[in-house]
């Protein structure tokens, strides 16, 4: 199963459908039309794969869309072996009573569960293990917990981690790790003026492709897994 987001990063809502293709060789997999997405807000499609697939294309096709350059995707499982998770989405200033959050982005597809250790600028540890699965984890302190407050993910993509990096208001460090600690796959730093109270911060690339980190223009206010 191939699990991906359809994510409009702009502030503008379109108001045409789009057009969905996913591709294998010359075989089409998938074709939908796509309503509306609102700005920052996102729509989750699963395609089933043959089993011993080849490449794949992902094409969205948005009439009068002002940025057509990034509405095409190529997957291959070769490449995917070797790419790690990517921090994704942070929660640092939950409201009063929930707790933090973050998210990784897993689009490789690894043979076997694999571990991690995320460490802050304290070296204070949060250890967890992903699913060998493609897609959106959240790490946090109490899955329990989370799956109240966002009842619309999944279960298996919430992921409860042992130990928990404080994320600090003031601005923190956070780096990604295989589990010996040897291998830096991710990091991402922020300061206490980038937060708004209640907002999550997502990963983004601007027109450059430069990784940004904004706060969320979702109207949840953040948008964990396929929330």
């Amino acid at each position: 199963m191939l699990s991906f987001r359809i994510v409009n990063y702009s502030i503008y809502q379109p108001n045409q459908y789009a057009h969905l293709s996913v591709w294998q060789e010359s075989a089409l997999l998938h074709d939908a039309e796509i309503p509306p997405i609102a700005a920052g807000d996102s729509l989750s499609i699963d395609v089933l794969l043959e089993p011993s697939w080849q490449a794949v294309e992902i094409i969205i096709d948005l009439p009068n869309d002002p940025n057509p350059t990034n509405n095409i995707v190529m997957l291959s499982p070769y490449a995917m072996e070797l790419q790690s998770p990517i921090l994704n989405e942070i929660f640092p200033v939950p409201d009063t009573g929930k707790q933090e959050w973050l998210e990784l982005y897993q689009e490789a597809v690894p043979r076997s569960s694999t571990s991690y250790v995320i460490k802050d600028a304290a070296n204070t540890r949060s250890r967890f293990t992903l699913p060998a699965l493609q897609g959106y984890f959240v790490l946090c302190a109490n899955a329990e917990a989370f799956l109240l407050d966002f009842p619309d993910c999944p279960p298996g993509r919430v992921i409860q981690t042992s130990g928990w990096a404080i994320l600090n208001n003031s601005g923190d460090e956070l780096y990604l790790y295989n589990e010996e600690e040897l291998e830096l796959l991710d990091a991402m730093s922020y300061t206490g003026n980038q937060l708004q109270s209640g907002k999550s911060l997502e990963r983004h690339l601007d027109n450059e492709e430069n990784v940004i980190w904004r706060v969320s223009h979702a109207s949840r206010r953040c948008q964990p897994c396929c929330c």
